[in-house]
């Protein structure tokens, strides 16, 4: 058994606390009928009553196991008995997406995930998750590798351009709780910004600068952040936010 928590360049958080929810209701089931989107009635089958078409509501268990799927979360659904995922993915959109179920288990080959990268201001997307029991299963994984703040653009010429987010600079490194390789240019060493926290890190690492020479190369993406909320977590596959 692993536990494994990883921050480099980035972000990754974990609190423990109590998670109460609802007792379990019906059985729903991904057939992904229609499109890849969570909240679509046709998606879905009812094994419990099938006569009950719907999305899954308070108190279900919600598996989805269909080999290659992508469904994607645009906002919180409703808490859940528990979340099953298997060869997978689970995609978060929007930072304020929440993810609550007395039990989540992502057994192999099933990935939760984020949008990414992004070039906006602020934090877009991020893996937030609040439950009694996470189980990673040998195989599965969470994993927002390079969905940060994306890397500069190079747009041609004797240019550099600066990574997108906080901690983005012209031809440097990108940030997070700590600085990225400095630009040098003459002999002068230009920083990046510093924000956040290497030791409690809530928001996504920034993007790295590209010298513009090569016209749509972009510098190294930011990591994404992972937020989760448990009473217990238990890891045998593996827990990601890399750039």
């Amino acid at each position: 058994m692993r536990y494994v928590s990883r921050s480099l360049g980035i972000v990754g958080l974990f609190i423990l606390g109590a998670v109460l929810f609802s007792a379990r209701a019906d059985v729903l089931t991904w057939t992904a009928a229609g499109t890849g989107d969570w909240f679509v009635v046709d998606n879905w089958t009812n094994t419990t009553t099938p006569e009950s078409t719907r999305i899954p509501a308070d108190g279900d268990d919600a598996v989805i196991a269909n080999a290659g799927a992508t469904v994607l979360l645009t906002h919180s659904p409703a808490v859940l008995g528990s979340l099953l995922i298997s060869n997978a993915t689970l995609c978060f959109s929007n930072r304020d997406t929440l993810l609550s179920a007395t039990n989540l288990t992502v057994e192999t080959s099933g990935v939760l995930t984020c949008s990414g990268p992004f070039t906006n201001t602020a934090m877009s997307n991020r893996v937030n998750l609040a439950c009694d029991t996470l189980f990673v299963a040998a195989g599965g994984a969470i994993n927002v590798n390079d969905k940060g703040y994306a890397g500069g653009l190079a747009i041609g010429g004797d240019t550099w351009s600066a990574g997108h987010g906080p901690g983005g600079y012209i031809g440097a490194g990108g940030s997070y709780g700590g600085g990225g390789l400095p630009a040098i240019s003459f002999g002068a060493r230009y920083m990046t910004n510093l924000y956040g926290s290497a030791t409690a890190p809530l928001d996504p690492g920034s993007g790295g600068g590209i010298y513009g020479s090569v016209v749509g190369k972009r510098g190294g993406h930011g990591s994404g952040a992972i937020c989760i909320t448990a009473v217990q977590v238990v890891v045998n596959g593996s827990i990601s936010a890399n750039s």
